[in-house]
């Protein structure tokens, strides 16, 4: 645990719900329609009314939720404080609850996240490996690692990444940008099982440094083609974010500088 890879994380995750917030200002008003999925569920009259109170703001309110949410992120980037992160959090949840029709993968792996990201100590990062101020920074990991383990896993269960039809399947919807691979279904079943691979291997590869750099590059490429070829940039660009708690100091160090040359 070293401190340019914990700045580094930090940013591109704060930095990635600027860029979502603001597009969600963009949003129609059926996005912020009351949400059918309840986070508070039960006859108890304190779960009834803490619900009622998040089905109470009115779009323009939860655009001003955004604002708000958006402003602390940038706060987060500057001057790192936990209760700032717990609210962010919260807010987060809120504005996921209510978008709930746009919500992802991605969109949810960040809301976890964003949980254990407010309790990071940029300011004192160099910790030992194993201590309870790095309990946050490890659970920030192996939810990342979770994520790929357990899609891999359920996709076993399956028929169409089994018989390796999943991505030409994919292809076939007109929703997506993928038409292309239509005329190509022997690339389109390498690129399942080349898929399914790196996903069960991800949490393994990733403890070795000759490997986690290759792993890392693919899921980046693998994340930006969805970003572009499947509409759904908040997913992939999650997950890119979230490749800077694997970097190690040098790759952070080299990362970072990047980031100042444009910045």
């Amino acid at each position: 645990m070293n401190s340019r890879t914990v700045h580094l994380f930090t940013l591109c995750v704060h930095a990635w719900v600027i860029a979502y917030m603001v597009a969600l200002l963009g949003g129609d008003e059926a996005m912020w329609a009351a949400a059918p999925v309840k986070l508070f569920t039960g006859s108890h009259v304190l779960l009834v009314e803490i619900q009622a109170l998040l089905d109470l703001p009115s779009s323009r309110h939860c655009q001003m939720i955004c604002v708000l949410a958006g402003a602390l992120a940038f706060f987060q980037i500057k001057h790192h404080r936990m209760w700032v992160g717990v609210l962010l959090w919260m807010l987060f949840r809120f504005i996921d609850q209510r978008t709930w029709l746009a919500s992802n993968g991605g969109i949810q792996l960040m809301g976890n996240l964003l949980f254990w990201t407010a309790f990071l100590k940029p300011v004192h990062p160099d910790l030992p490996s194993f201590s309870l101020r790095a309990v946050p920074f490890w659970a920030i990991r192996f939810q990342l690692l979770l994520v790929y383990l357990v899609t891999g896993a359920h996709k076993l269960t399956g028929e169409a990444w089994v018989d390796g039809s999943a991505v030409l399947r994919v292809a076939s919807d007109t929703d997506f940008h993928l038409g292309w691979l239509l005329g190509m279904p022997l690339l389109a079943k390498v690129l399942t099982y080349m898929l399914l691979f790196f996903m069960l291997s991800f949490s393994v590869a990733v403890w070795f440094k000759a490997l986690r750099k290759w792993w890392l590059l693919a899921g980046v490429a693998f994340h930006l083609c969805t970003a572009l070829f499947m509409d759904i940039p908040q997913m992939g660009l999650a997950f890119v974010a979230c490749y800077a708690i694997w970097c190690d100091e040098q790759e952070a160090e080299w990362l970072w500088g990047k980031f100042r040359l444009v910045c």
